[in-house]
């Protein structure tokens, strides 16, 4: 392949001085090309197509694409129309199942949260005994009762090791967490979530940087439109539990997490903003 690229350039540099021994070699050098772009379109639809297959880690047909990258930098060179259907067939690939993992992996977390939360009644300066009526001081029919442990809505605790010990490890498996039934605060799950996005997203910026030869903001557009339908299940089940929760110290976390991962991601050549 290298050699073939080697001649056509060759090839066309003479072709614009007029040689004319180009004429004797230019028919057999065009079949040739024409060849080798059927081969590697076949190639590269093969391993995208094995992505696909259920329960397939596709980062294994990721490390042999990115052995034969030239493949995909010939294509470029010689034939940018089925160089970009590649590249399209690729990224609609990935966002798929990025975007299906993503969204049954923060589904079965959810089943995973504590089902005790803090409301507003928890909360400084609501009154315990608003429900409370008639001379007796009883409780009213719609009363409901504060956390048994209130002490949890003021204090950190181990909380905070969220962003220290527990930063960078493993996400959380909820099939396995299922079977011993155990529960986690929201910022527990956000973390897991977070950090699986992080592993996900650096190592598919840094593969679509080197196989596609694009970066500054091509490689940006690019990383989007293999994430952007991921990020939005993300921000939308964010959203979800932001919107109803008086957990004020799982929010001031999970702000801090996001922090924590933008930094992690300069750590390793990824914008942070990805």
């Amino acid at each position: 392949m290298h050699i073939l690229n080697h001649k056509i350039a060759f090839l066309n540099e003479q072709s614009f001085r007029d040689a004319k021994s180009c004429a004797d070699v230019k028919d057999v050098i065009e079949k040739l090309k024409i060849k080798a772009v059927a081969k590697i379109r076949e190639y590269f639809l093969q391993r995208i197509n094995q992505f696909k297959k259920p329960l397939a880690n596709y980062q294994v047909p990721q490390n042999g694409i990115l052995r034969f990258k030239f493949y995909f930098h010939f294509l470029q060179a010689v034939n940018r129309e089925v160089a970009k259907e590649i590249r399209d067939e690729y990224t609609e690939t990935m966002s798929r199942i990025l975007f299906s993992y993503f969204k049954s992996y923060t589904g079965r977390l959810g089943r995973l949260q504590y089902e005790e939360s803090a409301t507003r009644e928890d909360l400084l300066g609501a009154e315990e005994a608003a429900g409370s009526s008639g001379a007796g001081g009883g409780k009213g029919f719609f009363f409901k009762p504060s956390l048994k442990n209130k002490s949890t809505v003021f204090s950190v605790g181990s909380r905070d090791d969220v962003l220290t010990t527990q930063l960078e490890a493993p996400i959380i498996v909820p099939h396995a967490q299922q079977k011993v039934e155990q529960k986690y605060p929201f910022e527990m799950l956000f973390r897991s979530v977070h950090f699986a996005l992080v592993d996900n997203a650096c190592r598919e910026y840094l593969f679509l940087a080197e196989l596609f030869m694009v970066e500054g903001h091509n490689a940006q557009e690019l990383f989007n439109t293999v994430f952007g339908k991921t990020v939005q299940v993300l921000v939308k089940y964010t959203d979800t539990y932001v919107q109803d929760s008086y957990d004020s110290i799982a929010i001031f976390l999970c702000i801090h997490l996001v922090q924590r991962y933008q930094l992690l991601c300069h750590k390793r050549c990824v914008p942070g903003e990805c």
